[in-house]
């Protein structure tokens, strides 16, 4: 959900090094224009469903404001900091806003959210084989594309048709209509 920031003009120091729940790494199937209709701030990296796709801002969209939205690019999104299990390469990433507090509206997980968004599959950044962490699952070992201490982890964004119960649930924000919720 948008994120309430201070206003530019009142406290311009604060939006100079604002909060990336998601980092722009490269590529991208498509871009859209985003005209900003909330009374609140999109953060850096915010899911958001957009033309059935979810998408990605590179940078805050304050009230009013207008911006570039991103689909099916590789991002590094904020990890739950409670993360139980490793992400692996090839985990089902999820969005999810019922890991919301204080400071962020959601965090990225491994577990479906009862309230969430499906992002992509995770995929490992490294500059040398020997530099990826691996675990054992079954006969087969599978890279690590995040630890239980990571703080991000690499996603490639899936560019699928968002459908309801398939690879969103639960209550999710509508950022073409406004500051309503999709639930169906």
């Amino acid at each position: 959900m948008p994120k309430s920031l201070p206003n530019r003009e009142a406290v311009p120091v604060t939006l100079e090094n604002p909060l990336h729940i998601g980092d722009y790494i490269q590529g991208g199937v498509s871009e859209a224009d985003f005209y900003n209709m909330f009374t609140d701030s999109i953060l850096c990296g915010e899911p958001m469903i957009m033309f059935d796709k979810v998408g990605i801002t590179k940078r805050v969209i304050g009230p009013l404001e207008c911006g570039t939205v991103h689909f099916g690019c590789w991002m590094f999104f904020l990890v739950n900091p409670a993360l139980a299990n490793p992400i692996l390469q090839g985990d089902r990433v999820y969005y999810s806003y019922d890991l919301a507090d204080s400071s962020v509206p959601g965090y990225v997980t491994n577990v479906q959210p009862t309230n969430g968004i499906f992002l992509g599959h995770a995929t490992i950044m490294h500059e040398r084989a020997g530099n990826v962490p691996l675990t054992a699952v079954g006969p087969l070992n599978k890279a690590v594309a995040a630890s239980t201490s990571a703080i991000y982890v690499p996603v490639l964004m899936h560019t699928d048709k968002m459908v309801h119960g398939t690879n969103f649930w639960g209550n999710v924000a509508d950022f073409v209509n406004g500051d309503t919720v999709i639930s169906s």
